[in-house]
């Protein structure tokens, strides 16, 4: 039998792949370990990486830095936040992720005071785009409504968090979605 060039499954591709898998969750673990009980902007890159037990070079293997981290891991609330925007978030869901965002609000706050914010509101607006299947090209003008869908999903959510306004959780996610869904036909 001849072996084929291409196939990655002996032993020793798998136990690669595994390895590299293993370091980004252990990665992402550290970061979800340390936002939890510190500010965001107070975690750095050789904290996550001796919280890993990984090397500098693993760790830039993977990431440029811990933003690149940060979108990985909020990658599935991302996720869920691009498909309120395209009508694929029923309200039981929304209602689930706000009490979720509640539960957690510390952390939340914290990291939407930082400055990592506009990356996160530019991987969200691409995300809607994508959902929509809108261009996402940079000075597109369905790039540009994606961007403001998603400024204004992270202000609402800002604003439920911080009790700026004294709705039901009902009634903020009503007009989450609404907001969210603005433009679709």
């Amino acid at each position: 039998m001849i072996a084929n060039p291409g196939r990655t499954d002996s032993p020793r591709k798998m136990s690669g792949i595994a390895r590299r898998s293993d370091a980004k969750r252990a990665i992402a673990g550290a970061l979800s370990d340390m936002a939890i009980s510190r500010r965001y902007s107070a975690i750095r890159t050789g904290d996550l990486i001796r919280q890993a037990g990984i090397g500098r070079s693993t760790f830039y293997e993977h990431f440029r830095g811990k933003d690149d981290v940060l979108l990985l891991v909020i990658a599935p609330v991302l996720d869920l936040l691009a498909n309120a925007a395209s009508d694929r978030l029923s309200r039981a869901a929304a209602i689930h992720q706000f009490r979720h965002f509640w539960d957690r609000r510390g952390p939340i706050q914290n990291l939407l005071g930082t400055g990592v914010v506009s990356r996160v509101e530019r991987d969200l607006a691409i995300r809607i785009a994508q959902r929509r299947q809108w261009v996402a090209e940079a000075e597109h003008p369905q790039i540009l409504a994606a961007t403001a869908i998603a400024a204004g999903q992270l202000a609402l959510i800002k604003a439920r968090l911080s009790g700026q306004h004294g709705q039901s959780l009902e009634s903020a996610v009503h007009q989450f979605l609404a907001f969210s869904r603005q433009g679709l036909t």
